[in-house]
């Protein structure tokens, strides 16, 4: 068996997918019936802007953005650079790439969601939200 349970009170939202079988595809699978689910909630209005709040972020180094990112107890975005490449590992999760779309703004590919990463001045970055299926939670950087 394998379950999935996403709970998001910032937008009333709370889903448990279950499945009766332990292969493979089940994680995508059960991953899919999420995405449709949260498809159905009204968009947000706090989606992904076009600069960052906190200032400039045109000269944003990515040695910036590495880091580990915690969204809930049990679900961190744990970001690496490896030679040019950003590659953002999640929890029970394999670790993708993520393109840039601004230096503070990066992309996964197959998958319609975009990370925002938050900077102050020359510091690492403090924060990201991760922009997905219209709602926008945000992870704060976890201190090593």
């Amino acid at each position: 068996m394998f379950s999935l349970i996403w709970v998001l009170p910032e937008s009333d939202f709370a889903v448990i997918v279950n499945t009766n079988t332990g292969q493979p595809q089940a994680f995508a699978a059960c991953d899919e019936m999420v995405a449709a689910a949260m498809s159905k909630l009204p968009q947000s209005t706090s989606g992904p802007s076009a600069k960052s709040p906190d200032g400039d972020d045109s000269q944003v180094d990515p040695k910036r953005l590495v880091g580990r990112y915690q969204l809930t107890p049990n679900f961190i975005f744990d970001v690496k650079l490896q030679g040019d490449r950003l590659m953002v590992g999640i929890t029970n999760q394999p670790t993708q790439q993520v393109f840039a779309d601004s230096p503070t703004k990066w992309s996964y590919r197959g998958v319609k969601a975009q990370l925002e990463f938050h900077v102050r001045g020359d510091a690492p970055a403090y924060a990201l939200t991760l922009h997905q299926n219209g709602i926008s939670q945000r992870a704060k950087r976890l201190s090593r």
